[in-house]
């Protein structure tokens, strides 16, 4: 029991109330939020169409292509740390509504963001709508 506790494994308890969950059909308490990943307002922005490029232009220029990856970068850069998390907190907020979220790095007065939709393999209109979003807290600081 002392290793047991020092190395915190979980109890016989914990790990059958698991393989139940695990063998139940459908987990539902898991995937009762509907899937806003295919709606209209998710679909991917082909390399080298029109609409992607129309896209493009509604967002900041500073908004960049990331070489070998089909996503999109921008840096920001505040005065400090608390108005840079003051931003990052107005963008969280925009993004778990939009259950659609950054990569992002953060130091000190210093925002790294990028937007790629995983499961497209690439940029999507969700993307730039949180693009859009980013550019106008970003103006409002």
């Amino acid at each position: 029991t002392c290793c047991r506790n020092l190395l915190l494994l979980p109890s016989l308890s914990s790990l059958s109330s698991f393989r139940a969950l695990l063998s139940s059909p459908t987990p539902s308490r898991f995937y009762s939020r509907s899937l806003p990943l295919f709606n209209k307002m998710s679909e991917q922005l082909k390399p080298g169409t029109e609409e992607r490029a129309a896209a493009l232009k509604e967002i900041s220029s500073e908004w960049k292509e990331v070489d070998g990856r089909d996503a999109i970068k921008r840096t920001f850069m505040f005065d400090n740390f608390d108005v840079a998390w003051v931003w990052m907190n107005k963008v969280a907020g925009v993004a778990a509504k939009e259950d659609h979220h950054p990569e992002w790095f953060n130091v000190y007065n210093k925002v790294e963001v990028t937007f790629a939709t995983h499961v497209y393999g690439g940029l999507s209109t969700r993307d730039l709508k949180l693009a859009k979003a980013c550019d106008a807290f970003f103006e409002e600081k």
